[in-house]
């Protein structure tokens, strides 16, 4: 499995009257993107063994 990022041509995906907070996250991700950071920053890509680590530090 490997990281997924915005695809540039993503601004095309939606229509022109879509509102400015849509408009600003796609092209938030698509910065991301160019960056080399994955869309869901949020996931854990990581292994068993190194969730627990990384949980304890978030809970400190």
């Amino acid at each position: 499995m490997g990281n997924l990022f915005t695809p540039s041509r993503s601004r095309n995906w939606f229509d022109a009257d879509q509102p400015d907070y849509v408009k600003r996250r796609v092209e938030v991700s698509q910065l991301a993107a160019k960056a080399g950071l994955p869309i869901d920053m949020d996931s854990w890509d990581g292994y068993p063994a190194a969730l627990a680590p990384a949980r304890g530090s978030a809970r400190s």
